[in-house]
């Protein structure tokens, strides 16, 4: 028993869940900006028990349902709409004859906890159903939520060959707002929205879009502004120029003529270079990432200030790929994240949690190798592993509240 809690209950080994304020929390809960503890359930089933059954391919969808069903369910809402197929899905589990005793005593602790939950959480839900505010408040009214795509920032966010934004950051903004549903109790759809580096900040500060699913650096300067999710990748500035160039550095620049997306950090990153080395740039600005390769190509600059991962993703797709090169030199490190409104706490609630659990439940590393690995819908293929830097950011995301 912890803090004055009530009726704790304690199924799972190492898990510990209290009733308080008439809902439950297990040993982290989450704090609001204002200090309040936050009426929703915090990783309500643990996953990772679960990891070596999941990997024999015993009990996936029991734990599927654990990593996933409970974790978008939250304040305020009806606990019923989340818990309720995890609660089928473990009786199912218990009706049948199995020789997996272990397995069958893993899914009555699920019922048991899931029934419990609700029977503790449902007079807080109740009175908190009114309650909701920001982006969920829009959910919730008129069942859509608007997520900004980039039209050519492969493979984050880019136009499939049917016309649709396909990408590894669309897959995570997907997943937000299945949670954001969950949480509001209906049936969510997304409005795509087309966006560039110059107007992304201000579709999301006017609240022409909810969400921005692109490759936007998270940092200090742009936090004033707006919020982001926790980083979903990390990646650098360096510069494409065409194989025959002599520019191999930062100092071979200068007084060179160097194209940059506008709005982005790889121009903030030139120009403060341009500054403190003396190199004269003259920079020219990009409506997009496409358009900055275009003037590259069409020999409008010797060289095109990228991100590393962009660069490489351009190029992928390009006929012209064997005719430039990108340099190994870093100007800049830029870790990315997914952007939304601030001021709106319920809705920051869902997208950490959910970046948490798709980081618990490995889905965000399954999702790094279907668009960095593989083979892209288009055809593409990256062949780019994960950094050293996100596979240990993606570690500890479970273990800490953003």
């Amino acid at each position: 028993m912890r803090d004055g809690g009530q009726a704790c209950l304690w199924l799972i080994p190492g898990s510990l869940f209290e009733c308080r304020d008439g809902a439950i929390y297990n040993t982290a809960p989450v704090i609001d900006p204002a200090g309040n503890v936050v009426a929703r359930f915090r990783k309500l089933f643990p996953f990772r028990p679960y990891e070596q059954d999941i990997a024999a391919g015993k009990g996936r969808r029991l734990a599927w349902k654990a990593g996933y069903g409970a974790g978008v369910t939250g304040a305020p809402g009806w606990p019923m709409l989340s818990l309720r197929p995890m609660i089928i899905e473990g009786v199912s589990m218990l009706s049948k004859k199995s020789p997996r005793h272990g397995l069958r005593r893993h899914a009555a602790k699920w019922v048991l906890v899931a029934l419990g939950a609700v029977f503790c959480a449902a007079p807080a839900f109740a009175q908190q159903a009114g309650e909701l505010s920001g982006a969920l408040k829009q959910a919730k009214e008129s069942g859509t939520l608007s997520a900004g795509y980039r039209e050519s920032s492969l493979p984050f966010s880019y136009l499939g060959r049917s016309g649709n934004p396909i990408g590894y950051s669309i897959d995570i903004c997907r997943a937000i707002v299945e949670a954001a549903a969950a949480e509001v109790g209906r049936e969510v759809t997304i409005r795509w929205v087309p966006v560039t580096s110059e107007n992304r900040f201000d579709a999301i500060t006017s609240g022409k879009i909810d969400l921005e699913c692109g490759s936007t650096t998270r940092n200090a300067q742009r936090m004033q502004r707006v919020a982001f999710s926790p980083v979903i990748f990390v990646a650098g500035t360096r510069l494409m120029v065409p194989k025959s160039s002599p520019i191999r550095t930062l100092r071979d620049l200068k007084g060179k003529h160097v194209v940059a997306t506008g709005g982005t950090t790889n121009v903030e990153a030139l120009e403060r270079l341009s500054e403190r080395f003396d190199l004269q740039l003259k920079i020219i600005r990009a409506r997009d990432h496409g358009d900055a390769f275009r003037v590259l190509q069409h020999g409008g600059a010797d060289a095109y200030a990228g991100d590393d991962v962009l660069l490489h993703g351009l190029l992928s797709g390009s006929p012209d790929r064997g005719k430039f090169r990108v340099t190994a030199d870093f100007l800049s490190y830029d870790p990315y994240g997914i952007m939304y409104r601030k001021g709106d706490p319920q809705f920051a609630a869902v997208v950490e949690r959910t970046l948490r659990e798709l980081a618990a439940s490995r889905e965000l590393e399954r999702l790094y190798q279907q668009w960095f690995m593989n083979k892209l819908p288009t055809g593409e293929r990256l062949g780019l592993p994960m950094s050293a830097q996100l596979e240990e950011l993606i570690r500890a995301m479970p273990e800490r509240a953003e």
